[in-house]
C-alpha cells in the first residue's frame, strides 16, 4: 500500500504520483485535485496569465473548478489584481458548465475606484455579474470578492470576467487567484 493510498482512502493502487512531466501523471494528479476538492477540501485556482479586455464588457472564463456533488455548500473568494488604462473596471461572474444548478448563490464584490476608495455591488443569481467601473486609470490593485453556493444539480463553476463598462483597457494579473471551499454541515 501506497502512502497516498494509505492517506486517502479508495484512491487508487499503483497510480504513480512521481513528477515524470508526461499525461498519466498529469491525469493522476487531476485525479487526486478532484477527489480531495469533493471531501470537503478547498481548491485554490490562480490565473496563469495576463487577462486584458479592450472596450469589451462581454464575459471570458478564466478559471475553471472541478464539479460540485448536489446537495453540498461551497464557500468561494478571490483576489484578482485590476490594473486598467480607464474606467473600465471590473465584473465577475460565477457561472456554471451544462449542469451545474444552484438553490442558493450569493457575491459580493468590491472594485477599486481609486488608490484609497472602492466601489461594492452583489449578485444573487448564478450566472449574474457584480461589478464596478474605476474612477479613471489604476494599477495593480485588488478586486476582492466572495459568495456562497448551494449546489441543486451537480456541476462544474466557472469564474467569468469583462470590463464592467466599455473603455479603454482592464487587465486582471497573472497570479489572480480564487478558492472554493466545501462548507461541512
Amino acid at each position: 500500500m501506497s502512502l497516498l493510498s494509505s492517506l486517502v482512502p479508495n484512491y487508487p493502487l499503483g497510480l504513480s504520483l512521481v513528477d515524470t512531466n508526461d499525461a498519466a501523471h498529469d491525469a493522476n494528479w487531476a485525479a487526486l485535485a478532484n477527489y480531495l476538492f469533493t471531501k470537503g477540501h478547498m481548491v485554490v485556482r490562480a490565473v496563469a496569465a495576463d487577462v486584458t479586455y479592450t472596450t469589451s464588457t462581454t464575459l471570458t472564463t478564466i478559471l475553471s473548478f472541478p464539479v460540485l456533488p448536489a446537495g453540498s455548500l461551497w464557500a468561494f473568494e478571490g483576489i484578482l489584481i485590476l490594473t486598467c488604462g480607464g474606467t473600465g473596471g471590473l465584473k465577475v461572474a460565477v457561472t456554471a458548465d451544462a449542469t451545474l444548478s444552484a438553490t442558493a448563490f450569493a457575491i459580493s464584490i468590491q472594485v477599486p475606484t481609486s488608490a484609497t476608495a472602492v466601489s461594492s455591488a452583489t449578485a444573487t443569481s448564478l450566472g449574474t455579474a457584480a461589478g464596478a467601473s474605476s474612477g479613471g486609470a489604476i494599477t495593480g490593485l485588488p478586486v476582492f470578492f466572495s459568495g456562497i453556493l448551494s449546489v441543486n444539480v451537480a456541476g462544474a463553476p466557472l469564474i467569468q470576467t469583462a470590463q464592467n463598462s466599455s473603455n479603454s483597457t482592464s487587465t486582471v494579473k497573472v497570479g489572480s487567484f480564487v478558492s472554493f471551499t466545501q462548507v461541512v454541515q
